[in-house]
């Protein structure tokens, strides 16, 4: 018994589904890019405050005065964490006020509680002071200063 194969059709067949297979591909690495951005947007001011809370702790409480203070902190401290570069794209994606006076900072929070006072210190740029999510590196900060503990988001608490 002889089967006949038509060798156009096997080919075109075999490029449908590497074509396939290519786009699938390329949606897949598209997403992940995706799922990294919102990741290193939701990681960049906890990364952060954290970096803060390290150089106050080391520095008697003085508050960093730019990103070359915190640059050693993070080195220290995420060396294997986060992917090379990462220290140079959250300088892109924070904003941090470097004119912070560590008192005023607690009595501001201290004024404001219950209610949560606006990010002032740390919060991604593309955030409103007063979003939520704008506010927790903040809170850590504030928390660290006042004695208290946070839950840096990492699985250790800062104390």
């Amino acid at each position: 018994m002889y089967i006949y194969i038509n060798k156009k059709k096997v080919i075109r067949y075999s490029i449908r589904i590497v074509l396939g297979i290519c786009v699938l591909l390329a949606v897949l690495y598209l997403i992940r890019l995706e799922l990294r951005d919102d990741h290193s947007d939701y990681n960049a001011p906890r990364h952060t405050a954290r970096l803060i809370m390290d150089h106050l702790e080391k520095y008697d409480y003085q508050w960093p005065t730019s990103w070359d203070d915190l640059r050693a902190a993070h080195e220290r401290i995420n060396r294997m964490e986060n992917p090379e570069g990462f220290f140079e794209e959250i300088q892109q994606k924070v904003v941090v006020n470097w004119e912070i006076d560590t008192a005023e900072f607690v009595a501001m929070w201290e004024d404001a509680l219950p209610e949560t006072p606006p990010a002032t210190a740390v919060r991604l740029r593309r955030l409103e002071p007063t979003d939520p999510d704008a506010v927790e590196p903040d809170h850590w900060i504030y928390s660290f200063l006042t004695g208290g503990t946070s839950e840096t988001g990492w699985g250790e608490v800062i104390p």
